[in-house]
């Protein structure tokens, strides 16, 4: 393309007839290769009214929203896995359902569900089958795009694959599923044929019988037939290549046959110089050194016979005859693999010739896919369901909503019988006397009630039912009947409003921006719908192993069965770093300063190791590990009085020696103690798996036992999460204290 948009830049200053040759070529390029089988479609809004309530509108495009409702009423209610995998390609049948929703179409899908309902034992194998069709239509496109004969000037025909044969095989996997989809369709289609002439849904027939019938389903029997004779589908899974079978392509079959056509001259050339030498004669040699004559080294040979080599008691030559046969052999081998390595394209783009009749075949099926969702969900709901009426609004007949004894779609998952208290709801003109149980009718109702008393519940539950009712499904009532509905109204509230006069308000009496405007809260609501919450970044959690945290857990309970511990005989211990001359980094200022001036911040550390047991009932000192042995600031200090044992090491940190100090001579001691207090027996000390500590079969003292955490896991647990914030918060402030009081 960019080849041609340059000829284009070029011809406009050169020539006005190569201009306008050039230009032909491009929309010729746009037209047969860019948008080679494209699905286009007009847009031709109804309403083009932008109207202060036009965002709060749900219209037409804005019902793509409710898919997911939808699949929920569809798929989920009752626990019903219906069509898991066929359905991924029939959302867009249900959106364009919701988009055009015709009584006459309603009409037709309604029979439908009622003839559907007739064949349970079909519709039962149907469903079998449609969970096995994989997503046809996004194959399709795949296929298509394989397919596509690339230009010599496209970035894509030039490029090498780093794992071809990879590729290729996912490609050829794609494409052996397409064919097995297309095979399950046909299955479909057949099992519906007995039945056709008792179906009064015209788009049941449309969508189950073929062509030759009223029915809009190709006859796939030939090009599927074609495909499966086309290759070894097994081999080709294999390999990654395919070997196509003789008559399915000419580039292939004639570079073979000229393959052939050579060897049968090379057999008979070699016939004939074992006649004319009377001796024993053979070929040898490997790749270009192929087709040598080995000839017995007492033999003599005619003088055309160039010598190569030998061994011994055999010499090897080449002739004229030998050297052009095998220049044409070679070519023709290279002729084969040129065609082999675009073999698969080409099978592909055979296949697309016929898009349109796999793109029909695609649409029925989809459409089927979904009347037998509609069917599942009638037959799973367990409750009563009618088929709504539709009545268009004339002279005698006003719009209204009648709902009696309707049921939330969503909630009859969880209640059904007597759980769940029906309701119904009439907006429309007054009825008549027979019906004033239910309400007496107007064009507005309002509903009133306590908190939690259900109210957003029943306007929930008619907007549903009025999308199902316009999907052609059948609604959990006892009856509904419904004139057409174009515009469900959502977010229209009044406190909204009321927030904003009050932020106006009270901008106003703060002498505020003048320009200022309230907003809605939208930023909160969006939010809370989505689910969004603030959390702080933990780094560490980037290389935390969640499974191996998940998997200790089992083991740690597994040991305190059959240990019997408590939460009192249960230990962790873990270390970190302290910068305890980094002072606070803010302080107060006069008015007229600019800036706070001071030194820069200190990196002296020091690694403090806390443990305690899971109640908290028992923590120990800490232990503090300096880079001193005798630290100025301990003269004439008794250590044994100080809050914490004091550790040295000459960086400062935790190694496998200090560690087992640490273990036998503070921590076995001041459990011990504890324990014999407390009464109990036997003690469990996690800790994380690191390479400081040592081998938990050297930490052992008695009843007291240790287990490594698993690596890259600490973060991953809860314990694991703000055990120093406290310590680390609280520490500068009170340092601070000290330094200046």
């Amino acid at each position: 393309m960019n080849h041609i948009l340059n000829s284009i830049i070029e011809a406009k200053h050169v020539d006005e007839n190569a201009y306008d040759e050039i230009l032909m070529e491009f929309d010729d390029y746009l037209d047969i290769v860019a948008l080679k089988d494209s699905d286009f479609s007009e847009f031709s809004p109804e309403n083009t009214r932008v109207d202060e309530f036009f965002y709060e509108i749900m219209n037409a495009s804005k019902c793509r929203n409710l898919w997911k409702v939808v699949e929920m009423l569809l798929l989920l209610s009752h626990g019903q896995a219906t069509v898991e995998k066929g359905l991924s390609f029939s959302k867009k049948v249900v959106v364009e359902n919701m988009e055009d929703p015709s009584p006459d179409m309603i009409s037709n899908r309604l029979d439908a569900i009622d003839d559907l309902i007739q064949i349970p034992e079909v519709v039962e194998a149907a469903v079998a089958i449609l969970k096995k069709i994989p997503d046809l239509e996004r194959l399709l496109s795949k296929i298509h795009t394989y397919g596509f004969a690339r230009s010599q000037y496209h970035p894509e025909s030039r490029a090498i694959y780093y794992e071809a044969e990879t590729y290729n095989k996912r490609k050829i996997n794609d494409f052996l599923s397409t064919l097995e989809g297309f095979k399950q369709t046909s299955e479909i289609i057949s099992m519906f044929k007995p039945h056709l002439n008792d179906f009064k849904s015209v788009l049941l027939k449309k969508c189950v019988s073929s062509e030759e019938n009223i029915g809009h389903f190709p006859d796939m029997t030939n090009e599927l037939k074609y495909f499966e004779e086309a290759f070894d589908h097994e081999v080709a899974k294999k390999q990654g290549n395919i070997i196509p079978s003789p008559g399915v392509d000419k580039e292939y079959d004639f570079a073979t046959a000229e393959i052939a056509k050579m060897l049968k001259e090379f057999d008979t050339f070699l016939a004939e110089q074992r006649r004319s030498l009377n001796c024993k004669v053979s070929y040898v040699g490997t790749g270009k050194n192929r087709y040598m004559l080995e000839v017995p080294e007492n033999r003599k040979v005619p003088s055309e016979f160039e010598f190569q080599g030998g061994r011994k008691g055999f010499k090897r030559y080449y002739t004229k005859e030998t050297k052009d046969l095998l220049a044409r052999l070679t070519s023709a081998e290279e002729s084969r693999a040129s065609a082999l390595r675009d073999i698969t394209r080409r099978i592909f783009a055979h296949f697309d010739q016929n898009y349109k009749m796999w793109k029909t075949a695609v649409q029925c099926i989809s459409t089927f896919d979904v009347l037998i969702s509609l069917v599942l969900y009638y037959k799973s709901s367990g409750v009563p369901m009618c088929r709504p009426k539709f009545f268009f609004p004339n002279e005698d007949i006003e719009p209204h909503l009648e709902i009696i004894e309707g049921r939330h779609p969503t909630f009859l998952k969880y209640f059904t019988g007597d759980d769940y208290i029906p309701n119904s709801v009439y907006i429309g003109p007054k009825r008549d006397n027979k019906k004033e149980d239910v309400n007496s009718g107007g064009r507005l109702v309002l509903v009133t009630g306590p908190n939690m008393g259900g109210k957003s519940t029943l306007m929930r539950q008619a907007g549903t039912l009025i999308i199902m009712a316009h999907l052609g499904s059948y609604v959990p009532a006892e009856s509904m009947s419904l004139t057409p509905v174009d515009r469900i109204f959502t977010r229209v509230g009044a406190s909204d409003q009321i927030s904003k006069d009050k932020a106006l308000i009270l901008n106003s009496k703060l002498s505020g921006l003048d320009d200022f405007k309230a907003s809605s809260g939208w930023l909160e609501k969006f939010k809370i719908r989505h689910g969004i919450r603030q959390l702080n970044i933990e780094a560490e959690k980037m290389s935390a192993d969640v499974v191996a945290g998940d998997s200790i857990i089992a083991e740690i309970e597994k040991l305190i069965k059959e240990e019997n511990l408590s939460l009192e005989q249960i230990y962790n211990c873990d270390e970190t770093e302290l910068y305890w001359k980094a002072l606070l980094e803010k302080t107060l200022a006069a008015v007229h300063d600019t800036s706070a001036y001071g030194r820069k911040r200190m990196k002296d550390t020091v690694t403090v190791l806390a443990c305690s047991n899971a109640s908290g009932s028992h923590k120990l000192k800490l232990a503090v590990v300096g880079k001193s042995r005798n630290p100025r600031c301990f003269k004439n200090v008794n250590r044994s009085a100080l809050p914490a044992h004091y550790l040295n090491q000459k960086n400062a940190w935790m190694d496998s020696q200090l560690f087992s100090k640490w273990f036998f001579d503070i921590f076995v001691p001041s459990v011990k103690s504890w324990q014999e207090k407390a009464n109990l027996n036997g003690v469990l000390l996690l800790f994380d798996n690191c390479p400081p500590y040592p081998d938990t079969d050297f930490l052992k003292s008695g009843n007291i036992q240790c287990l490594f955490l698993p690596p890259n896991a600490t973060s991953a647990a809860t314990y694991g999460l703000g055990r120093f914030r406290v310590f680390k918060m609280a520490l500068p402030e009170e340092i601070n204290q000290k330094i200046t009081f």
